[in-house]
């Protein structure tokens, strides 16, 4: 035993590096791959009989090959960020939330203008990208960040009623910029991130019983009024 070090002679040094690569959770890490594996047989099986060009066509040999193709492409992408992002500290992270939401909301705007049903815009080397996914992912780091770090400027800044404000007005935005798109699925997402974040944020339960009443209120109005003109 070396005096003060509190390590044995000959012990190996477990560097930073393989001490993240150890204390991850690799049970989730390869339940994760083996939903991946397989979406992308889904996707071979679903998107067979779509319509995709004739070159595409002659070198994978069926559309249901060309989609799958390109659900590995991003497979590997999410994979190199979803590593990156292990490997670094979370807490820098949500400095990000403001650049993120801001730069989400403006390529939405360009998405909406755009001539595209799907209202998805290209990328280097033939991908398509759909800003309302960053737009999701970019809320909800701005909204961790503006609910865990206001309360520190000042008290109030720490009331339910600030919070709600916080979430409500982060949350409305991009939901109403997608719903105007036409992407009821995407838009709906926002529903239940508001919720956990309502939850999370430690907002009391008679201000989510009272929530509930009026989004319960609502749900027809924006059925039968909301969703016919989108």
């Amino acid at each position: 035993m070396q005096g003060g070090s509190g390590m044995v002679a000959g012990e190996p040094v477990m560097t930073p590096f393989l001490r993240k690569i150890l204390g991850m959770n690799w049970v989730f890490v390869l339940v994760m791959y083996g939903l991946l594996v397989f979406g992308v047989f889904m996707i071979e099986s679903a998107a067979r009989h779509l319509t995709v060009s004739q070159d595409a066509l002659e070198q994978f040999g069926s559309a249901g090959a060309y989609f799958a193709s390109k659900q590995k492409t991003f497979v590997l992408i999410g994979s190199v960020a979803y590593f990156a992002a292990a490997f670094v500290d979370y807490r820098w992270i949500r400095w990000l939330g403001i650049p993120f939401y801001l730069v989400s909301l403006g390529l939405m705007a360009m998405a909406m203008v755009q001539d595209d049903d799907v209202h998805q815009l290209a990328l280097p080397g033939g991908l398509t990208f759909q800003p309302a996914q960053l737009g999701i992912t970019a809320g909800i780091l701005l909204i961790a960040w503006l609910v865990q770090d206001l309360p520190k400027l000042h008290r109030w800044l720490g009331a339910p009623f600030v919070k709600i404000g916080v979430i409500g007005v982060t949350a409305a935005i991009p939901f109403l910029m997608v719903m105007k798109m036409g992407d009821m699925g995407s838009a709906l997402v926002w529903i239940p991130v508001a919720i956990v974040a309502l939850i999370v944020g430690g907002i009391p339960f008679r201000y989510l019983t009272c929530m509930s009443f009026i989004g319960a209120g609502i749900i027809p109005l924006l059925y039968f009024v909301a969703l016919p003109l989108v």
